[in-house]
């Protein structure tokens, strides 16, 4: 069996690490597994031919706000182009459906939410032919919504690297890096607070990770933890490890700035300069819509 991991970047220069991610945690009995990446600027028949071009049996979607229109689109067109081909959907645009949802696309699967686990699930049972056993965060058309729930890894260095099983694109310029899932906000308006919890890659694993990276001087690694400096200690230890090993990298964080404490600062201020970009989270410096959103954060402090 082989499945195409595929998603729609608004821009080629984007890179996606949830593919890799999934890739490198099926492994291998889940089949013949191909990432592959277009933009949203590209004609949808040329999507569809070159979907098409990769012969697979099954085809799975990461859908995001920017894309999902023209993905369930896709998703459409290729069970009318070829009817015994498998789709599935996942991603934070997805993950959130009703059981109607079925009945205007014709997919075989939704992900909702974590995807490692009902991925891997759903494909191997595809792949050895056997029937699907009902799973957590895996959704199938007839299937009682409010039953699906999600699936979350116990360990996330359960996810074996994805650098270093050669399954990210080194080159494009930058790459995304996560040493951690979840948000400590819960913030009423996004969907990272629907984890309620955040969870953490080992630093051990983090290390690991990054020296690889540092030592094929990507351009630029971009963290995508929501908040980076939640755990204020570990995110010192992963700066430290960053002046001492990099060599030629620059690195982004999503960074709250009420949560930075003096220890912090101080460090920041021995890293040489064009080399950290911060993302600061002001959502609002409004005290009643703060409160409104369930925001927890202080604007004198901020």
């Amino acid at each position: 069996m082989r499945t195409l991991l595929t998603t729609l970047h608004s821009k080629y220069i984007h890179p996606s690490l949830a593919l890799p991610c999934l890739a490198a945690y099926c492994g291998q009995q889940c089949g013949e597994l191909l990432i592959r990446e277009y933009t949203v600027h590209q004609p949808k028949e040329n999507l569809l031919g070159q979907i098409l071009a990769c012969e697979p049996d099954v085809v799975c979607f990461s859908v995001y706000v920017w894309n999902r229109q023209l993905t369930l689109e896709l998703a459409t067109a290729l069970k009318v182009a070829r009817p015994g081909l498998r789709v599935v959907l996942g991603g934070p645009e997805i993950s959130f459906e009703q059981a109607s949802f079925f009945s205007d696309c014709p997919v075989d699967a939704i992900i909702c939410g974590e995807g490692e686990r009902p991925l891997r699930h759903l494909l191997r049972s595809w792949n050895a032919g056997d029937s699907v056993a009902d799973f957590p965060g895996l959704q199938r058309p007839g299937q009682h919504f409010a039953s699906v729930g999600q699936s979350l890894l116990e360990s996330l260095d359960e996810i074996p690297s994805p650098f270093k099983a050669g399954l990210v694109d080194l080159q494009r310029g930058y790459v995304y890096f996560e040493s951690s899932r979840g948000c400590p906000y819960c913030c009423s308006f996004c969907m990272s607070a629907l984890d309620k919890q955040v969870r953490f890659f080992s630093l051990d694993r983090v290390f690991d990770d990054l020296g690889f990276l540092l030592s094929r001087d990507v351009a630029q690694i971009k963290f995508v933890d929501r908040t980076f400096n939640c755990h204020a200690e570990r995110s010192r230890e992963i700066i430290r490890y960053i002046l001492q090993h990099n060599r030629n990298s620059r690195f982004h964080f999503e960074m709250g700035a009420d949560l930075l404490d003096e220890q912090t600062l101080q460090l920041l201020e021995s890293v040489p300069a064009g080399i950290f970009q911060f993302e600061i989270g002001v959502q609002t410096t409004s005290p009643a819509t703060l409160e409104r959103v369930g925001r927890k954060a202080s604007l004198e402090k901020l």
